[in-house]
């Protein structure tokens, strides 16, 4: 994202997308667009997105936090791109360190995900997910199931807990 986003500029980014969806989906919908861009730049929604723009009393310091978000986000990418897999796991804690509580449980389940995938740590990646199930939500629940899908595991439940679950 640009230094100083623009929502009009994020509006028109939406409206391109929707004209290259239609080329393979003439039905396709302006909110499929809208929430493709959201993704593109780590948003779950274009809400989400577009509140970003709102006036709120904290709006400069969240806007602050923001950036420095994804400059952190930025340096993730580029370490796992040289595969300095040292450097990407600094990176992701530091992430997960400035985070706020609401993004702190999907960044530690992508740091544990790439635990799996880069640097072959599944078992770091397990003690993730036993905490991150202590107090399982629908959203930390998704996570166990595709890590234990990454894992090779079928079942993540054991007598109708889940198998990460602190006893």
């Amino acid at each position: 994202m640009p230094e100083r986003p623009n929502l009009e500029h994020l509006r028109k980014e939406a409206k391109q997308r929707l004209k290259l969806l239609r080329h393979s989906d003439p039905l396709a919908a302006l909110a499929v667009a809208q929430r493709e861009v959201a993704r593109d730049y780590g948003f779950s929604s274009w809400r989400r997105l577009v509140a970003l723009f709102r006036p709120t009393a904290g709006f400069a310091s969240d806007a602050l936090d923001w950036r420095d978000h994804w400059a952190r986000q930025a340096r993730i990418l580029e370490a796992r791109d040289r595969g300095d897999w040292r450097a990407m796991e600094k990176a992701y804690r530091e992430l997960i360190a400035n985070a706020r509580p609401t993004q702190r449980n999907s960044l530690e389940a992508d740091f544990a995900f790439s635990l799996v995938q880069y640097s072959k740590k599944p078992e770091e990646a397990r003690r993730i997910f036993d905490r991150l199930m202590r107090k399982p939500t629908p959203e930390t629940m998704a996570y166990c199931a595709r890590f234990a899908h990454m894992i090779g595991e079928t079942d993540i439940w054991t007598n109708g807990k889940p198998c990460f679950a602190a006893p």
